[in-house]
């Protein structure tokens, strides 16, 4: 009987650690786009935008970014646009005047210059 438990505990123990370990190193390997350091154009154009949108909201942290599909800001669409310009559109839940959430829509026009990417405008659509 003893025999018995210790390959059902091979069987069914060993393949279940191995699988949650494998899944937790999967999930601590993914990075979102961009990373811990971006580099691409499109996720500093992101965080310009994200910066210039806490400026503007009546309170930043409750803020909720990432209410898209994909995840987080860091998924927020960006278009390019005309002489080097990009175009971020950001959609996100954040508290208003009357302290109720509501649905926020920006469209948030970035250009690099001398190295920075900055806000040139940035529209609620």
């Amino acid at each position: 009987m003893k025999t018995f438990f210790r390959i059902l505990l091979i069987v069914v123990a060993v393949p279940v650690v191995l699988a949650a370990g494998g899944f937790i190193w999967l999930m601590w390997s993914i990075e979102p786009e961009g990373g811990s350091n971006p580099t691409r154009p499109q996720d500093l154009a992101r965080i310009a935008c994200k910066s210039a949108l806490t400026t503007v909201l009546n309170d930043p942290g409750s803020a909720e970014w990432g209410i898209t599909s994909q995840g987080a800001w860091v998924a927020w669409p960006v278009q390019q646009g005309d002489d080097g310009r990009l175009v971020v559109l950001p959609a996100f839940r954040a508290t208003n005047g009357f302290g109720a959430k509501v649905l926020a829509s920006f469209r948030c026009e970035t250009r690099e210059v001398d190295g920075r990417w900055v806000v040139t405008d940035l529209v609620q659509s």
